[in-house]
């Protein structure tokens, strides 16, 4: 199912499959900034990383003494969520753990995920409650893509982020998805802003280390 969200400035849908938002608009540009699922790249949107963001080792998490077939990223993200809030600036959605994410996370959780308008912002809010009696250890993250106006895949450069960081941009190297304990400085431009280029992330990930490094 997916639901519906606007405020005259701004506008989205969201599907209850991951709660994953599957479009971002201005209500008066025809300009879509959510990336829209192109198989050729990545067919995703919008998921939601959980219980894990990344891997473990071999798909195989050690909890309790026992081993767990949990793989990249987690489950949320085809999780069926329920629409519990449908309101003027606000959507709001919830999973529970369940048999089937029980014989993978031996958890109890309800995750909470909610979206609020505010004039021309959209904010992401989630929520996780431990509903059981153990410690629950978990990943949360975002995984959005999104389209970059004017993008011509010929360009050298198709545009730049930048990061707060004083100083030069560490990464701590991730390898085949997995996190190594290697770290490497990431190029920028002149303008201290990371290019982006169709070579950026050959390197697999930018996982951003600098200020944690001593």
């Amino acid at each position: 199912m997916k639901a519906y969200l606007s405020n005259g400035i701004i506008e989205i849908c969201v599907s209850t499959k991951g709660a994953e938002l599957l479009s971002l608009r201005k209500v008066s540009s025809p300009h879509e900034y959510l990336w829209q699922g192109d198989a050729k790249y990545w067919d995703r949107r919008s998921p939601i990383l959980f219980p894990l963001c990344g891997k473990v080792w071999d798909n195989t998490a050690h909890i309790d003494g026992a081993t767990y077939e949990l793989h990249q990223h987690g489950f949320a993200r085809d999780m069926e969520f329920e629409l519990a809030i449908e309101e003027d600036r606000h959507l709001g959605f919830v999973a529970r753990s369940n048999d089937s994410t029980r014989a993978i996370f031996p958890r109890d959780f309800e995750l909470h995920v909610d979206y609020y308008m505010l004039r021309n912002v959209l904010t992401v809010e989630w929520t996780l409650l431990n509903t059981g009696d153990k410690l629950l250890a978990f990943h949360i993250g975002a995984h959005p893509g999104f389209n970059y106006p004017h993008f011509r895949e010929s360009d050298d450069v198709h545009g730049y982020f930048s990061f707060d960081a004083d100083g030069p941009l560490l990464s701590t190297e991730v390898r085949g998805g997995y996190v190594t304990d290697n770290v490497f400085e990431v190029p920028l431009a002149d303008n201290d802003m990371l290019p982006l280029t169709n070579n950026t992330f050959a390197c697999d990930t930018i996982l951003e280390t600098t200020g944690r490094i001593h």
